[in-house]
């Protein structure tokens, strides 16, 4: 009785903080560089060096594991390096900088090519301040094979436990496909005058896909069945027939594009303003109507919602009508109302977290509007 008692109150409990939990909103904000290169507008984007590049194709039958390499011709290597090229192009597009991505570039195949171009002064008509190269290594495996295991399901005739019954040992065979691979990119930025490295980035990422296999706990389910004397009937979940289903392996240049564009996200995390997604604390106890269109994203409207309410003098208002500030980008008002609401309570953590929020992001946003 006493453990029923505790387990009502642990379950109470938990719907009560869960229940209580402020609600939130998601706002897109601007993240300054972890680095500012000084005098640096222009940027020219050279090649992507392929350092090594292995297709294989895995295949297992019998227990016997054969590996393929498959031959990829320079056509192939020159179009991962653009996929790859073309992925941190796209994430710097829309920062503070200038670029040029052009064939003429792309010629710079390597450091020493660069170098070369550096010391001949060729780049300064161009009024290029910097240059960014890159270093790929990919190692990507198609395979496919069976998952193999013997299994002793015991059978009971009567039902139960104990009763008179018989073991059947049984090899199970689960077949099953799928994609791995593994991706480095080196990013580095190299200054024009005077020659300097400014920015260097490397970074891994992986991944992995696969359709079929040993459907796991499948095998327990099927002995509970039979051992309470019932039916086991799996369900769609449980298994996964190859050939019938309508999952798809990923293509080698797509599972390409995808490590690329993950990696190449941290060099430009590292030299441009990019965008960060963060979820912030709506003050419950406001207007209501103010905190549906707070919710909604519509932010100017909701701000002449709070306008109308001011008279109420409520702190849960005043915090709302920041974020709402906030959300527009104007940080000199939110910053004033987020400390009028915390001046009202100051043991409110909501309130609080606004004026520490606030007052971090003015300093990023002076930084970031340096750099423009």
């Amino acid at each position: 009785m006493l453990k029923k008692i505790q387990n009502f109150i642990y379950v109470f409990m938990s719907f009560f903080f869960i229940s209580c939990a402020p609600s939130t909103i998601e706002l897109s904000l601007s993240r300054p560089p972890e680095i500012f290169p000084e005098k640096v507008k222009k940027i020219a984007i050279a090649n992507f060096e392929i350092v090594e590049l292995n297709y294989g194709a895995i295949n297992e039958r019998n227990g016997v594991w054969k590996v393929n390499q498959v031959a990829l011709n320079k056509k192939t290597k020159v179009s991962v390096s653009n996929l790859v090229r073309a992925k941190v192009v796209n994430l710097l597009s829309n920062s503070q900088y200038d670029i040029s991505y052009s064939d003429e570039f792309a010629k710079l195949d390597n450091d020493e090519a660069i170098r070369n171009a550096i010391s001949a002064e060729g780049f300064k008509e161009e009024n290029i301040d910097a240059i960014i190269n890159g270093k790929i290594w990919i190692n990507i495996d198609n395979y496919d094979g069976v998952d193999l295991a013997k299994e002793t399901l015991k059978f009971i005739e009567s039902g139960e436990e104990g009763g008179p019954g018989f073991a059947v040992d049984s090899l199970i065979f689960w077949p099953y496909k799928g994609i791995k691979g593994s991706l480095i990119l080196e990013v580095k930025m190299t200054r024009i005058d005077p020659t300097e490295i400014i920015a260097v980035a490397v970074d891994r990422r992986t991944f992995g896909y696969k359709i079929g296999g040993a459907p796991p706990n499948l095998i327990e389910k099927i002995k509970n069945a039979i051992s309470g004397g019932k039916e086991f009937l799996a369900e769609k979940k449980d298994v996964v027939e190859i050939e019938q289903s309508d999952l798809v392996i990923p293509t080698f240049e797509h599972t390409v594009s995808m490590m690329a564009e993950s990696v190449s996200a941290v060099f430009a995390r590292k030299i441009s303003v990019t965008e960060k997604m963060v979820d912030v604390s709506i003050a419950p106890g406001g207007d209501a109507q103010g905190e549906k269109l707070l919710k909604a994203g519509a932010y100017l409207t909701a701000i002449n919602r709070y306008n109308e309410v001011a008279d109420n003098n409520n702190p849960n208002d005043k915090y709302n009508l920041a974020l709402c500030y906030e959300g527009i980008g104007d940080f000199g008002l939110a910053n004033t109302l987020y400390n009028e609401a915390l001046d009202a309570d100051l043991n409110n953590l909501i309130y609080a977290e606004g004026v520490g929020r606030i007052e971090r992001l003015k300093r990023e946003y002076r930084l970031i509007s340096n750099l423009q």
